[in-house]
């Protein structure tokens, strides 16, 4: 029998179900996602660093892991909230089920919440705070809730990033420019798809300098997407700024977009409410 868990709110909303994954307490900002597939990827996407994700599609794990599916070295969510997990997958390249995959990185999980009373619940009042626990009872969780940091008040970015350089593999077509990518919570399949067409890729710490930068001789400069404030990334901000004095073009995705704009002297805020989802490739995932 699956021990019983509740997710606590701040705001003293609890939603009860059970514990699958590693057997820990967890708190972290809860967030929705309106994918409906691609639950590994969701779960190594450095953008949810210490955020607790719950999934709106309803059935969960029904295709398994595999290494083929990771969008970076590790999970970084805080947690993982489904409405029914799966626990008996079918796919042919799966290696294994998202129970142990989580309980080996230690990412709690809880499933048969109401995740369609869950997500009403935040789109409705904006970002809450939350904890999953089996250990405190509702009174306890939901005051622990309170104390949970909010990602921007956490240096996430480094968390997620790369410590070193590295260059991304071969493209798989003559090779046409060379890009610098800086590294603030980097999905691989960003790096996949550049290199599909015909993109050399070196990927850098987000504290690289405009020195370090520059000896790699590129075409153009990226910074990718990732988690928390794009304020707390001074660095970051510091280096895009040189870069645009050097005339180099350069380019931002989510994250990195707001980091470029905090370059050029724009201000940022956050929104209360945010949407997370996906949308189709033409080329392939």
């Amino acid at each position: 029998m699956a021990e019983r868990a509740i997710l606590a709110l701040e705001d003293g909303r609890v939603f009860r179900g059970y514990r699958f994954g590693a057997n820990l307490d967890s708190g972290g900002e809860v967030v929705f996602t309106t994918s409906m597939t691609g639950y590994q990827e969701i779960c190594t996407d450095p953008s949810y660093r210490a955020q607790i994700v719950c999934l709106t599609y309803p059935i969960i794990g029904n295709y398994g892991v595999t290494a083929g599916d990771t969008e970076s070295r590790q999970p970084w969510l805080a947690g993982l909230v489904v409405r029914e997990y799966c626990a008996e997958y079918s796919n042919w390249r799966a290696t294994g089920n998202l129970d142990e995959y989580l309980r080996q990185a230690g990412v709690p999980g809880i499933y048969g919440v109401d995740t369609r009373a869950l997500t009403r619940h935040i789109r409705s009042l904006g970002s809450r705070r939350g904890i999953i626990t089996s250990e405190l009872n509702e009174a306890e969780a939901v005051e622990r809730a309170g104390e949970v940091l909010w990602p921007a008040e956490q240096d996430v970015v480094a968390q997620v990033g790369t410590r070193r350089a590295y260059d991304f593999g071969s493209p798989s077509v003559q090779p046409a420019l060379r890009l610098v990518v800086i590294d603030c919570g980097l999905k691989e399949n960003i790096l996949r798809s550049l290199a599909r067409r015909g993109v050399e890729t070196t990927v850098v710490p987000y504290e690289a300098t405009i020195e370090e930068i520059l000896a790699l001789q590129p075409d153009g400069v990226l910074s990718s997407p990732g988690p928390g404030d794009p304020q707390n990334a001074t660095p970051a901000i510091k280096t895009i700024g040189q870069v645009l004095e050097t005339g180099l073009p350069f380019f931002g995705i989510c994250l990195g977009h707001q980091l470029l704009a905090l370059a050029l002297g724009a201000t940022t805020r956050r929104l209360k409410f945010g949407h997370r989802g996906g949308e189709p490739s033409r080329d392939g995932p």
